[in-house]
């Protein structure tokens, strides 16, 4: 009798170990028509954590002690709660950035999380992390359903930013939107199925954000003929884990509006840049001074870039004014157009005064001979024809031809009285030869 071997997927096989309750490393049979084929457990753990995870999100612009709009801190949190694993949230302050959080990650961005004592930033390797720490409830999507509706966030951003209504973002929006709701449709109410998995915890936000922040800035909403999507998006803001991680309407908006800049905010800041008021109301040394010093600190032979040079001032001092990558911006360009820095390939470095100059792009221009002393050249004629002067000569007449024959085809004789035809007087005269070729004379036969 022959057997057949069973191969179980994470998720089926941490679907069976939640439904049988068992410990990591009980046990399970699996039974085909032959015979029973037993597989061991290991590596998976349901018991939760001891302490809770300490992790850090952007804090709320609009209410104290609140959720920011983040949509990749939201899909941890997702995580966190679908899994009924407990975290203790750290609210980090975007515009005034505490210094353990600088330690903890140097680029500055969210969410970052503690595995172990470490430090551990990017919204997809904590989830990958603590899918395989804690496998139970499986959040797993298989490989072929990870991408579905991957590239909504990407076209929702291309709509929001866009100012020509003809530019196309829009209509790349529906088609993303329709495809998923065909999806959907198919295949749902979830991207897996029947079963929420991570894939939904990822999209759910973004979600969320492109209806609040379309419907204000743009006036647009979801066409109601696109009904599976909004089922499934009714189904996943209904979510308890997600109605308990959303951030408020007013912060997605208000984080929108202040990604960057505007054009008046970024006018005061570059006036303000001019003197050393910030720096002073903030007890910080000028800005020139930070960015010599950061640019001798890290010492790079190519040159630091401004992300480099952006990153250490961070890090150095802490707490730094708002708008700060705006007179960054300012004060790099001064610096480098009065001769402090040297810029080259998107790099500053030091300037050297005993550095020969690098050479520019292209080929370098020929030297120029030296004339002998006493020699001055004559300035260059100007392009063009030179003017004509009130004393140059009239242009003479054309010569003609001695024959005194008109210039051009002579004129048509007029047509005699009689016709063509009738002979004349003149017609009679003998001619000499004929017109055309002469016949040929036949040899006469003998």
């Amino acid at each position: 009798m022959s057997t057949a071997r069973v191969q179980v997927s994470a998720c089926a096989l941490s679907a069976a170990v939640n439904n049988r309750r068992l410990r990591p490393t009980a046990v399970v049979s699996f039974t085909n028509h032959f015979r029973k084929k037993s597989l061991r457990v290991v590596s998976m753990s349901s018991v939760p954590p001891s302490q809770p995870f300490e992790i850090a999100v952007k804090a709320s612009v609009t209410t104290p002690n609140r959720l920011g709009d983040c949509p990749f801190c939201q899909r941890v949190l997702l995580t966190l709660e679908e899994k009924n694993l407990p975290y203790e949230p750290k609210l980090v302050d975007f515009s005034n950035r505490p210094e353990w959080f600088l330690k903890a990650n140097p680029d500055g961005k969210v969410p970052v999380i503690k595995f172990d004592e470490k430090w551990v930033p990017d919204s997809d390797v904590i989830t990958q992390t603590l899918e395989e720490k804690y496998p139970i409830p499986p959040l797993v999507t298989p490989p072929e359903k990870a991408t579905v509706g991957s590239k909504i966030f990407s076209t929702f951003i291309g709509f929001l930013k866009s100012k020509d209504p003809n530019d196309g973002t829009e209509q790349a929006l529906l088609s993303e939107l329709s495809s998923f709701n065909d999806y959907i449709k198919e295949n749902g109410p979830y991207i897996n199925g029947n079963e929420i998995s991570a894939a939904d915890l990822s999209l759910g936000p973004k979600l969320y954000h492109l209806e609040i922040a379309l419907g204000h800035y743009k006036k647009w909403t979801v066409p109601d003929s696109l009904t599976s999507l909004k089922a499934y998006t009714k189904a996943i803001f209904l979510r308890e884990s997600f109605i308990k991680t959303s951030a408020q309407p007013q912060d997605v908006i208000e984080g929108i509006r202040g990604s960057k800049p505007s054009i008046k905010q970024t006018l005061q800041l570059t006036l303000m840049a001019s003197g050393d008021f910030i720096n002073k109301s903030l007890s910080l040394p000028p800005y020139p001074e930070m960015i010599l010093e950061a640019v001798e600190a890290l010492n790079d032979g190519n040159g630091s870039n401004k992300t480099s040079i952006s990153k250490y001032i961070e890090s150095r001092y802490g707490v730094l004014p708002p708008g700060h990558k705006v007179l960054l911006n300012v004060h790099l360009a001064k610096m480098r157009d009065s001769g402090l820095l040297d810029f080259w390939k998107n790099n500053y470095t030091k300037r050297d005064p005993n550095a020969p100059p690098r050479r520019g792009r292209g080929r370098p221009p020929k030297p120029k001979e030296l004339l002998p002393p006493g020699i001055v050249l004559s300035p260059p004629r100007p392009r063009g024809r030179p003017p004509k002067g009130p004393s140059d000569m009239q242009r003479p007449p054309k010569a003609t031809t001695g024959s005194g024959r008109p210039r051009g085809r002579p004129r048509k004789m007029a047509r005699p009285a009689g016709g063509f035809g009738e002979t004349s007087a003149s017609s009679l005269k003998p001619s000499a030869r004929p017109r055309g070729r002469p016949p040929k004379v036949k040899p006469e036969l003998i």
